[in-house]
């Protein structure tokens, strides 16, 4: 069996849908599928075509302008893009494809609609607020407009946030067969640090301080990810850790706050055991997979309060909070004083962690679907 996959972007882009849908490439290939991913040429130096361990991934040359000047990840394919589209869907047994409002998404759909191919739309958030009354207005018609159109095409729905499937269904006023996916976590490689000489160990190899609570945030530095949120709390008390690509959000003159560059999954998941406190207090996201492998990782986590995590996080398992300054630098002054507490927290996310998003598991549940849809065309829920 054949999948198609299309998302805005790939690897070596970095981002969450990125990792995500690489996951799910990994997995199908692991299932016996031939895979066959279409992404954006970016950043412009990646291969147009190129074979990998999973399948094969290609990518088309676009203008990646919104993204590099106003931290809107959109890329604008070339006329590529439909050529690579129409080869794709034909070549496949069934299509996955991510988010109502990219191009990709709209080529692909259609395309599938005229060759009768099954497909499956992952929505992995609602509306996203930008600081920009212009920008939320032209969300908002987008989605009303394109995303009702795309959302309306697709032969199924996957979600692993109730709030962006329960969003979807009332912008697009439909409700086809859905299935909840939750995305895998490696908690294997994702683990909580085994003692205290490890955490020194890997605080001596990172440069990081040994005598005070240090904060990891993982994104890149626009506003939607709440890094002016995380460089507003900074504190002489604590250090801070920012792991992402520059944007929007400028963090000079703060103290003791550090940007390093992206980082490769296996020293992510070192840095995350060097660290004390993982804090994420984005706007208007799905449940974000670094919130999981921080999760997963025994961190205390601390997340804004978005009414659709608790679906996914225990009580006591996290820490949420307005997205706002002056309430991540409380939060992490108490988690300061209580080790205790902080402790705790760790505990409980990682037991979260492993029983909700085992990656075995949520592989095989993603296959299951997939092979669902090529064999029948249809998903039964």
């Amino acid at each position: 069996m054949k999948l198609g996959l299309v998302t805005h972007y790939m690897p070596p882009h970095h981002g969450g849908i990125e990792r995500i849908a690489l996951d799910h490439a990994v997995a199908a290939a692991a299932a016996g599928f031939e895979v066959r991913w279409v992404a954006s040429r970016a950043p412009s130096s990646g291969s147009r075509r190129e074979t990998m361990a999973w399948g094969e991934a290609r990518r088309v040359p676009c203008i990646n302008a919104f993204e590099t000047s106003l931290g809107v990840p959109y890329p604008l394919w070339s006329a590529a893009g439909r050529r690579e589209i129409r080869d794709l869907v034909e070549w496949s047994d069934v299509v996955h494809v991510h988010d109502v409002l990219y191009p990709g998404t709209s080529l692909a759909l259609d395309a599938a609609r005229r060759a009768r191919r099954p497909t499956l739309l992952t929505q992995h958030i609602g509306l996203v607020p930008y600081r920009s009354f212009v920008l939320n207005a032209i969300q908002r018609m987008a989605y009303r407009t394109i995303g009702r159109r795309n959302g309306r095409r697709a032969t199924a729905w996957a979600y692993y946030n109730e709030g962006a499937r329960d969003w979807l269904r009332a912008v697009c006023n439909a409700s086809p067969p859905s299935v909840f996916l939750p995305n895998g976590v490696d908690t294997e490689l994702f683990r909580p640090v085994a003692d205290a000489a490890e955490k020194r160990s890997l605080r001596e190899r990172f440069g990081l301080p040994v005598d005070r609570m240090v904060v990891l945030f993982v994104g890149r530095l626009v506003f939607k990810k709440g890094a002016d949120v995380v460089v507003g709390a900074a504190h002489s008390a604590h250090h801070i850790v920012l792991v992402g690509e520059r944007g929007n959000v400028e963090i000079g003159g703060h103290p003791g706050v550090e940007l390093r560059p992206f980082v490769e999954r296996k020293e992510l998941s070192e840095l995350m055991r060097a660290c004390d406190v993982f804090a994420l207090p984005s706007r208007g996201e799905g449940f974000p997979l670094t919130a999981q492998e921080a999760m997963a990782s025994g961190l205390a986590v601390i997340l804004s309060n978005d009414p659709t995590y608790p679906a996914q996080v225990d009580v006591g398992a996290a820490l949420f909070i307005e997205p706002a300054a002056a309430s991540l630098a409380d939060s992490l002054a108490r988690l300061d004083r209580t080790p205790g507490e902080r402790i705790e927290l760790g505990r409980r996310a990682r037991e979260n962690a492993h029983r909700m998003w085992s990656l075995s598991a949520c592989r095989q549940r993603l296959v299951a679907v997939y092979g669902q849809l090529g064999q029948t065309g249809s998903l039964r829920t």
